[in-house]
C-alpha cells in the first residue's frame, strides 16, 4: 500500500472513531464532527502560570449591575419562528442570586422586532408572544480561559436553560450547557465555529453526557476551560469532557505538550478561536420539549455567582521590522509598522497577527484556499499585560483574512481608530448619535456595521469625510464598524447605551 493510501485509510478510520464519539467516558455522540487533514507549521509557549480572575458577579443587592451587564429586549435570533419575548422584567436579583424567569404572557403579548437590520427602512414583523424570558450578556468580551458558574434550573418540562459563549462575526460559540428541562439527568455540550467566508452552516461538534445528578435539585458548579488546544468541561470540579482542536491519525488526542510543528493532525473545524461574550439565559423549549398542560410557571433559572479567570500571560517580546518568512505560520506580535513582504500562509496553517498601531500587507502577500489568517491591532500588544476587550475602553481592532484567497493585488492597510488621528468616532460609547469624520483628502469612504451575532444591519457610501448615524433604530449594545476608503481599512467598535 502506497503511504499516501496508507494516510488516507487511517484518517478513515479516525473519522469513523472521531464520529461515534470516542470520548473516554463512554457516552453516546451525536451531531457533527467536521474535520480535514493539516500540518501546522508553528509553534506555541505552553502556559503553566496560575489563573488570574478578571471578572466576577456574586449578584449581591437587589437589582442586576448595569455596569456590568446589558439585559435583552425584544428578540435577538430565531427570527423566523420566536417562541419568547426577552424582557428586563424577567430579569432579577435577589437574596444573592440572578433569576432569569420564564412566565406564560396571558393574554398574549404584542411584540415588534426587527428581522432585517440591512434594509432602509428596516425591515420589521410583529408577533404574538404566549412566553416571556429573560437573559443578560456582560459588557465585554472574554478569551482563553475559565469560566464557571454556580447555578440551578428549573424542574418543570418546556424550559432550556443555558450558559453559553458567542461571538465573532463568523459562528464562533461554546455550550457549556443547554439543559432540557424535561431531561433533567442529561447534560448537553456543543462547540461550532465556521468562518464568514463558509456558507454551508456553522460547524458542529456536541455530545451529552447522560446519567447525571438531577440539576434542578440542587445548586452544581458548571466549568469550562477553553484554550489554544482543547475544551473541557467539569461539573461540581469532575471532568466530564474534552474536546481537542487537533488529534493523531490514530485518534490520539494533541494538547500544548503532545503538540509538535510540521506533523500531519486532523483538524477539529468546529473548534472556536475567537473572543466572545458569555450568554446567560432561559429559552422555552420546542418540539417535543415544548411546555404541555403539566408546565408550571414561573419558571427560574437560578445563578449564584459567575466568574472567568485567565491565566498569567507569559511575557511577550515585541519584534519589529519586516517578515520575511516565507512560508509564514505561527503566532507573531510587532509594534508599529509591521511589514508582510513576499510571505504566504500555506493551505492548513495558522497565521494569529498582533500589532499595536498598524499591519500593512503588500501585494505579493497571499492566504491560500484552506489557510486561516488573522490579525488585530491592540495598543497594548506587547509586554506581560494582557487583558479583555471591553466595550468602553481601548479599541481593538480584529481583521480577517478569508481562507479562500489565493492572492491580493492591492496593498492594504489595517487602522485601529484610536491610535490614528486619521478617524475619529465620537461620542462612544453613545446614546443614539455617532459621529464618524475621516480626516483625509478623499471625500469619500464605504462604511459597514455589524451587530456581535454577525448581521449587517448598515452599508452606506459615503460621498463626504464626515457621517452622522443614527443608532437609536437599533438594540443597545455593542456594535462592529468598518470602513474602507480606496485600499484602506480601519475598524472601530462602538457602544450604543
Amino acid at each position: 500500500m502506497s503511504v499516501k493510501k496508507y494516510i488516507t485509510f487511517l484518517f478513515l478510520v479516525f473519522l469513523v472513531n472521531y464520529c461515534k464519539g470516542q470520548w473516554q467516558w463512554g457516552q453516546p455522540y451525536s451531531g457533527q464532527c467536521v474535520s480535514e487533514l493539516v500540518s501546522p507549521a508553528f509553534t506555541k509557549s505552553c502556559n503553566s502560570n496560575p489563573w488570574v480572575l478578571e471578572f466576577e458577579d456574586n449578584f449581591d443587592g437587589n437589582q442586576i449591575d448595569l455596569s456590568k451587564w446589558d439585559v435583552k429586549e425584544s428578540v435577538v435570533r430565531g427570527f423566523s419562528n420566536p417562541t419568547a419575548w426577552m424582557s428586563p422584567n424577567n430579569v432579577e436579583v435577589s437574596n444573592g442570586t440572578l433569576k432569569l424567569i420564564a412566565t406564560q404572557n396571558t393574554p398574549p403579548l404584542q411584540g415588534t422586532y426587527v428581522t432585517d437590520w440591512s434594509t432602509n427602512p428596516l425591515t420589521t414583523q410583529t408577533s404574538s408572544f404566549d412566553y416571556s424570558v429573560g437573559e443578560v450578556w456582560p459588557k465585554q468580551f472574554f478569551g482563553y480561559g475559565k469560566y464557571e458558574i454556580r447555578a440551578k434550573v428549573p424542574s418543570s418540562k418546556g424550559f432550556l436553560p443555558a450558559f453559553w459563549t458567542y461571538g465573532g462575526i463568523g459562528w464562533n460559540e461554546i455550550d457549556v450547557f443547554e439543559i432540557y428541562t424535561d431531561e433533567l439527568t442529561n447534560y448537553p455540550t456543543n462547540i461550532h465555529y465556521y468562518p464568514n467566508t463558509q456558507t454551508q452552516g456553522s460547524n458542529a461538534c456536541q455530545h451529552t453526557i447522560e446519567n447525571g445528578p438531577n440539576y434542578s435539585v440542587a445548586f452544581h458548579t458548571f466549568t469550562m476551560i477553553w484554550d489554544f488546544f482543547k475544551v473541557e468541561w467539569y461539573i461540581d470540579g469532575d471532568l466530564v469532557r474534552q474536546a481537542f482542536k487537533f488529534h493523531t491519525l490514530l485518534g490520539q488526542s494533541i494538547d500544548c505538550n503532545s503538540f509538535s510543528p510540521f506533523t500531519q493532525y486532523v483538524y477539529n473545524k468546529a473548534f472556536p478561536i475567537e473572543d466572545m461574550n458569555i450568554i446567560l439565559g432561559q429559552q422555552i423549549a420546542t418540539g417535543s420539549h415544548a411546555p404541555n398542560s403539566t408546565t408550571i410557571f414561573p419558571a427560574i433559572f437560578e445563578i449564584d455567582y459567575i466568574r472567568y479567570w485567565r491565566k498569567e500571560p507569559i511575557p511577550t517580546p515585541c519584534n519589529n521590522g519586516i517578515i520575511k518568512t516565507n512560508p509564514f505560520s505561527g503566532t507573531y506580535v510587532g509594534d508599529n509598522g509591521l511589514l508582510f513582504f513576499a510571505a504566504s500562509v500555506e493551505s492548513g496553517n495558522y497565521a494569529d497577527i498582533t500589532v499595536q498601531d498598524k499591519l500593512f500587507i503588500l501585494p505579493n502577500f497571499k492566504a491560500k484556499n484552506g489557510s486561516y489568517f488573522h490579525a488585530k491591532a491592540d495598543p497594548v500588544a506587547c509586554g506581560t499585560s494582557a487583558r479583555m476587550a471591553n466595550e468602553e475602553g481601548d479599541s481593538i481592532a480584529i481583521y480577517e483574512r478569508p481562507s479562500n484567497l489565493e492572492k491580493e493585488d492591492e496593498e492594504e492597510t489595517i487602522t485601529s481608530s484610536n491610535q490614528n488621528s486619521e478617524l475619529l468616532i465620537f461620542p462612544n460609547p453613545t446614546n443614539s448619535l455617532i459621529n464618524i469624520e475621516l480626516n483625509s483628502n478623499k471625500p469619500y469612504f464605504e462604511i459597514e456595521v455589524f451587530s456581535l451575532l454577525g448581521e449587517l444591519i448598515y452599508v452606506n457610501k459615503v460621498n463626504s469625510p464626515k457621517l452622522t448615524f443614527d443608532l437609536s433604530q437599533y438594540p443597545k449594545g455593542m456594535y462592529l464598524v468598518k470602513i474602507k476608503q480606496d485600499n484602506h481599512y480601519y475598524h472601530e467598535k462602538i457602544s450604543y447605551y
